[in-house]
C-alpha cells in the first residue's frame, strides 16, 4: 500500500472553484460512499468522523488534507438531531486506532435532510469542542436537495470552502477489509418507521383474512347430521292447522248431534244469520198480540227512536214509562226497547 504522505495522485477532479488556500482531496470511492450514507438516512440527522492525513507538499505554503476513510457515529433513533458526546468521540478514537492506525481524524460529516447546507449554533459548538484544529473540516450534506458544503474554522468562525478535489487515492487498509462487511452492516440497520408500517399492514391483512374466513364458514356451514332428500319433504303434524281468520269471525249454526261428523260450512263473504228450526205443534195456538219492539243501534237516542219509530220525538216519555227507565238512562247498543202503539 502506498504511503499517503508521499503519494501523488495521477488524476484530480475539481469540485467547485478551489482557491489558493489549503487543499482538501477526497478519495473518489469514499466520496461516493458518503453520498450513499447520506441517502440512507433521510428521516433524521446522522454523521460520522472523516479519516485521512494532513500533509504539506514540498515547496508549498499550504497544507493538504487527504480524506481517505470514514466511521459513522452510533445511531440514536430516538433523536432527530445529531448530538455528539464525549462517549461517542472516545468510541470513534478507539475504532480509528484499531482499524485505521495509519490515519487520523481530520473532520466530520453531518447530514441535514431537507434543511440545506449550513452549520447551526449547536453544530459550531460541537465542532469547536471535538474538532478544535483549524485544518479539520466539516462536510454538511442535504440528501434531499443533493447539496454539499465543506467548512473550515478561522478564528472560531466557520468559512465555507469554494471548492475541493476528488483524487485517485489508494484505499486505506481498513477500507479493504470493510468493503463487504461494512456496507452490508449499514444496510442491515433497522428502519423503525418502515418496520412499524410493515407490522400495521401485516395486522390489517391478518384481520381481513380472519374476517373473510369467518364469513365463508358461516356461508358454507350446514346443519348437524347428514342431509337426505327425505328431509326436504314436509312431514304431517299431529294437530290440524288453525282455521282462517274469516272462519273464526263467522257465527256457527247449531246443528243436531249425529253420529256422522257435520259437514264443513262453505265459505261465504256475507254475514250469516242464525236460523232456529222449531218443531211444528200438533195444533197451532192462536197468536197473541205483542207490543212493538226496537233494538238500539249505535248513535240512537230516545228522542231519535220516538221520532223515527213513532213519528213524534216528544213521545220518548212513553218509551221511558213503558220500559221502566229513568230520564238519564244510558242506551246500550243491542238493548231491546218496548214501543207504544202508533197513533
Amino acid at each position: 500500500m502506498a504511503d499517503l504522505k508521499t503519494y501523488r495522485p495521477s488524476h484530480v477532479t475539481a469540485v467547485g472553484s478551489p482557491g489558493s488556500h489549503a487543499r482538501v482531496l477526497f478519495r473518489e470511492g469514499l466520496y461516493i460512499e458518503l453520498d450513499e450514507f447520506a441517502q440512507e438516512h433521510q428521516d433524521r440527522e446522522h454523521g460520522g468522523v472523516l479519516l485521512g492525513i494532513r500533509r504539506r507538499p514540498e515547496g508549498s505554503q499550504y497544507d493538504e488534507i487527504l480524506i481517505n476513510g470514514f466511521i459513522p457515529f452510533p445511531q440514536r433513533y430516538h433523536l432527530r438531531r445529531l448530538r455528539l458526546g464525549v462517549a461517542e468521540m472516545a468510541e470513534m478514537r478507539m475504532k480509528q486506532e484499531a482499524h485505521y492506525p495509519e490515519l487520523q481524524i481530520v473532520g466530520w460529516i453531518h447530514t441535514h435532510p431537507g434543511f440545506g447546507t449550513f452549520l447551526s449554533q449547536s453544530d459550531r459548538q460541537q465542532h469547536l469542542e471535538f474538532f478544535p484544529e483549524p485544518w479539520q473540516v466539516a462536510l454538511v450534506v442535504d440528501p434531499q436537495n443533493m447539496a454539499r458544503g465543506l467548512y473550515q474554522f478561522v478564528e472560531n468562525e466557520p468559512h465555507q470552502l469554494s471548492g475541493y478535489y476528488l483524487a485517485e487515492l489508494p484505499p486505506a487498509r481498513a477500507v479493504l477489509t470493510r468493503s463487504g462487511s461494512g456496507r452490508r452492516g449499514r444496510r442491515r440497520r433497522i428502519n423503525y418507521r418502515r418496520f412499524a408500517v410493515a407490522i400495521v399492514i401485516l395486522l390489517l391483512a391478518i384481520t381481513g383474512v380472519s374476517y373473510g374466513g369467518f364469513m365463508l364458514w358461516d356461508y358454507l356451514q350446514v346443519p348437524n347430521g347428514p342431509q337426505t332428500a327425505a328431509d326436504d319433504v314436509p312431514r304431517p303434524t299431529s294437530t290440524p292447522p288453525p282455521p282462517p281468520a274469516q272462519d273464526l269471525a263467522r257465527p256457527v249454526t247449531p246443528s243436531q248431534p249425529t253420529t256422522a261428523p257435520p259437514a264443513a260450512p262453505e265459505p261465504t263473504t256475507e254475514r250469516s244469520t242464525v236460523v232456529v228450526e222449531e218443531e211444528p205443534d200438533a195444533a197451532p195456538a192462536p197468536a197473541e198480540p205483542t207490543a212493538l219492539e226496537y233494538t238500539v243501534q249505535a248513535g240512537d237516542s230516545l228522542w231519535a227512536i220516538a221520532q223515527t219509530q213513532l213519528g213524534d220525538g216528544t213521545r220518548y216519555r212513553e218509551i221511558l214509562e213503558l220500559n221502566d227507565l229513568r230520564a238519564d238512562a244510558v242506551l246500550r247498543v243491542g238493548m231491546v226497547l218496548k214501543l207504544p202503539d202508533r197513533q
